[in-house]
């Protein structure tokens, strides 16, 4: 693929990151690039290029784009940015990775993630502390080779995932990890092969995981949870195995595909084998859900009394640990009961789901921890409504969709939002409610 002549694989990447910006910022504002240009002294031909990250920026262009866009110094910072980074000779190791297999092939993959990252985040992902993050991505972490340095790196993505304040730009940094570590891989030692197979799955499995929180069970994002599972089949690791299946048959549900979710659930539990795994409490917990939907109670209720012993057995340090694949909180258990007794229409559902409340850690922003609770809310609505106030109960789900924005296509958010229409259709507060759920991501309610 071309680029700027003259620009080392770094400085390249930059580019293509801040051209995906600033395309980002002018269709959020719907300009032409004629209109860009003209209020920016540029020739829209010019703006194409920058955009496709095949001319630099002009330095006098700058400071007219930051007022054109409001963006707040961020096109400025990364246009200091790429030229500090230009004027060094090294290049954090990006050339020895570009130069494995197809380069072009390894370039195109790197340039559709940082468009593919400015797009979702609407032209935020290069402010802040997003890119800095992607920055000492392209800059730094491609170019290690140390499996110990990228296992501690997958273990902290782990780690900090549930306070990540923005899911598209974790999904970014993700996949330029995953895209990385293919290269590295390729090159390691014959003793190494089966850390590299672990650090492919955990990633494979994380990016699965948090492109389903922002964008649900689309084609693509089903397709990431067949990898996913295949690259854990590669380790031989009954957790890494189990928690595939797991967890793509809980994120199933939002698609109400019965076989599908009874499938991987229990292909979950076939790879636990008995054994004390987070996984096997989160198949158990979701096969509870896909009971209670069938209305088959007591088949729902005695999958929750497994997934009680199951979590039983667990080590106290595994029951206190948030991080997704090594640890199973406890709280994980108050959340699919809460949404099995919500399905069963069980007397102590309120209840349950204010418990769930007070236990969630409150957040704000688009992670995983503000998706939750907005879904513990949208519960409450459900029971609002189920108990025949449903003007007040409609009017609580509206609200609590307006105030995700984005989020509106988390399959999380989108299932508990429709079960609320299910129960009372007709009315207006309902029509608003379905005309916002069918907004395109990232529309604002107003």
């Amino acid at each position: 693929m071309a680029g700027i002549p003259g620009a080392g694989p770094t400085e390249q990447a930059l580019w293509d990151l801040l051209g995906a910006q600033l395309r980002a910022l002018r269709k959020a504002n719907g300009m032409t690039l004629a209109q860009v240009g003209e209020q920016c002294h540029m020739s829209g031909s010019l703006i194409s290029k920058v955009e496709g990250g095949a001319r630099r920026l002009p330095a006098d262009s700058v400071e007219p784009l930051e007022k054109l866009f409001s963006a707040q110094g961020t096109i400025r910072a990364a246009w200091l940015a790429i030229g500090r980074t230009a004027n060094k000779s090294d290049d954090g190791g990006i050339s020895a990775i570009a130069a494995v297999g197809n380069a072009d092939g390894m370039d195109q993959i790197r340039r559709g993630i940082l468009t593919g990252a400015a797009a979702i985040a609407a032209g935020t992902v290069l402010g802040g502390d997003g890119f800095a993050s992607l920055r000492e991505l392209v800059d730094a972490r491609l170019g290690t080779s140390s499996l110990p340095d990228w296992e501690e790196r997958v273990w902290e993505t782990a780690a900090g995932y549930a306070t990540a304040a923005e899911l598209p730009t974790l999904a970014a940094t993700i996949a330029l990890d995953l895209l990385a570590t293919q290269a590295l891989a390729d090159k390691a030692p014959p003793g190494e092969a089966l850390g590299w197979a672990r650090v492919n799955a955990r990633l494979t499995f994380l990016l699965a995981y948090t492109l389903g929180y922002c964008v649900g069970r689309t084609p693509e994002v089903r397709r990431w949870w067949n990898t996913a599972c295949r690259a854990a089949e590669r380790t031989g690791d009954a957790t890494l195995i189990s928690a595939a299946h797991a967890y793509q048959a809980n994120q199933a549900i939002a698609e109400r595909n019965d076989r599908l979710i009874a499938s991987h659930a229990e292909a979950a539990l076939r790879a636990a084998q008995g054994r004390a795994l987070p996984a096997a409490a989160e198949a158990f917990g979701t096969l509870a859900q896909l009971k209670a939907s069938a209305g088959d109670a007591d088949a729902a209720l005695a999958q929750l009394d497994e997934q009680k012993r199951a979590l039983s057995r667990l080590p106290a340090e595994t029951r206190a640990n948030p991080i997704l694949l090594d640890g199973w909180p406890e709280v994980r258990h108050t959340q699919m009961a809460s949404s099995t007794f919500i399905r069963l229409g069980h007397p102590d559902a309120d209840k349950a789901v204010n418990d769930l409340i007070s236990e969630l850690p409150q957040a704000q922003g688009r992670g995983r921890l503000a998706v939750q609770i907005a879904e513990a809310k949208l519960q409450l609505a459900y029971v609002e409504v189920r108990k025949g106030d449903a003007r007040s109960g409609l009017a609580q789900a509206l609200e609590v969709v307006n105030a995700m924005e984005t989020y509106t296509s988390s399959p999380y958010i989108r299932r508990t939002a429709l079960d609320v229409l299910d129960l009372a259709p007709g009315l207006d507060e309902a029509e608003e409610l379905r005309d916002r759920l069918a907004l395109p991501m990232g529309t604002s309610a107003s």
